[in-house]
């Protein structure tokens, strides 16, 4: 990593950056903002791409805008140092908001002020995050126009990262001192990994505990932890925590009985809703990006069972395999020799194996055989 001495640096300077930092110029930038929208699912950031790069030219910024989705393009701005960016900071942050929901008593999309907070969908996460970002970088490049800054600004952060996945197969590697998400941590700085991916949870586990009349809130004996794989799907990760629970609690029942084993209380933050899961939510959405797909199927396998409609019938799906393959649209089929692929957002997925409504479970090419799919079915 290429590093940059960014204080350069006395105190003085770095107090000279603070005193140009004006928080009306945030706020007033803020407002623009969230009147531009942005809700996603259900809209485009478009006007929020507009408004930003607006201010972020006034400021002498380089901009760069790459669509990913009609009315969707990522902006990445870049001030100080030689333009490149490279060396300096990377601040990060998204142009989508949310959607505002029921509940408002005003337009949600009309800001306005209550004593020193600002209200207005997005006004949080993240408009405000950004017009901070903006007058940072621009009160920085005063004071020291030597230092290198970028400024990332993706869509569908808040569904599934096209534009952080886009900015990532189609952008060379930079090489940046730190990086500054500009993500609501009621002003508290917080260091953690950020990425086109999130992280891949590879664990999961079960827990002995007591029962309470509240749900699953009791205090926990134990837990055991499992191990997911890459291709695991929910009935193959049941089937071994089955093994490994029935283990912990025979092992928590001796403890209990011996009395060497003490129940401690679940904390109180970090707690989520866990709702069953119906066969709606097993239809597969196929304008989601391949990972997505992939991991959906496997995650209500074999139980609802992942389904797509094929002709106005609902076709149960099989574990598929991601591919690199480009050129069909999300749905869209094609049928080869030795597999049949579908389109999804990013690459295609071979499809495994396919039960048509009233017909047995079979291979996908056997399947297609038999359908005889048209090109460009789906």
């Amino acid at each position: 990593m290429t590093s940059i001495d960014l204080a350069a640096t006395d105190t003085r300077r770095a107090e000279k950056v603070t005193e140009r930092i004006d928080a009306e110029s945030i706020v007033a930038l803020a407002e623009e903002l969230i009147r531009a929208g942005g809700e996603n699912p259900g809209g485009t950031e478009e006007a929020t791409v507009v408004s930003l790069s607006g201010a972020l030219a006034a400021i002498g910024a380089r901009i760069e805008v790459d669509e990913v989705a009609p009315g969707r393009s990522n902006l990445t701005a870049r001030l100080g140092g030689d333009g490149t960016g490279n060396g300096g900071v990377l601040f990060l942050g998204h142009s989508d908001v949310v959607p505002a929901g029921a509940g408002w008593t005003a337009d949600p999309f009309e800001p306005r002020r209550w004593g020193d907070r600002l209200i207005g969908r997005g006004s949080s996460d993240m408009k405000g995050g950004l017009a901070s970002l903006v007058v940072a970088m621009n009160a920085v490049h005063a004071v020291a126009p030597e230092v290198p800054m970028t400024l990332l600004v993706t869509v569908d952060e808040e569904c599934d990262a096209a534009g952080a996945q886009h900015y990532v197969a189609s952008e060379p590697a930079g090489e940046y001192t730190g990086c500054v998400a500009a993500e609501p941590t009621g002003m508290q700085i917080i260091t953690a990994c950020r990425g086109a991916t999130n992280l891949r949870l590879e664990i999961t586990g079960a827990s002995a505990f007591r029962l309470v009349p509240e749900l699953d809130a009791g205090p926990v004996y134990g837990v055991v932890t499992e191990q997911i794989r890459g291709d695991d799907t929910a009935g193959a990760l049941l089937e071994r925590l089955a093994d490994s629970g029935a283990e912990l609690l025979l092992s928590t029942l001796d403890g209990i009985a011996d009395g060497s084993l003490e129940a401690r209380d679940q904390p109180a933050d970090g707690i989520s809703y866990a709702p069953k899961i119906t066969p709606e939510d097993a239809k597969i959405d196929f304008d989601r990006p391949a990972h997505l797909v992939d991991r959906h199927i496997r995650s209500v396998t074999p139980d609802p069972g992942a389904w797509a409609l094929f002709r106005g019938e609902r076709c149960k799906l099989g574990p598929v395999a991601p591919t690199g393959e480009t050129g069909l649209a999300p749905g869209e089929l094609r049928v080869e020799r030795r597999r049949v692929l579908v389109g999804t957002a990013t690459t295609a997925v071979a499809l495994g194996d396919v039960q048509a409504q009233g017909k047995k479970r079979m291979a996908a090419t056997d399947w297609a055989r038999g359908t005889r799919i048209e090109q460009g079915e789906g």
